[in-house]
């Protein structure tokens, strides 16, 4: 049963993020077509820091 984590800057929002992920994953066609075993997660992160930044004052969006 594959469980999709997904870890993401919390300027991105989770309610539109997991839905996408969810359903790739089913039109992949490698899990139960109902969708039944397929897992998905969404946590949203406000502290910290992509690449070497001089100004802390702007972050750059991530997820993986």
């Amino acid at each position: 049963m594959p469980h999709c984590v997904i870890e993401h800057s919390s300027t991105i929002d989770s309610n539109t993020l997991v839905p996408l992920v969810f359903n790739a994953s089913l039109e992949s066609a490698l899990f139960e077509q109902d969708g039944s075993d397929i897992k998905v997660r969404a946590v949203s992160f406000v502290y910290y820091q992509t690449g070497a930044l001089q100004n802390f004052s702007k972050q750059d969006d991530f997820s993986h």
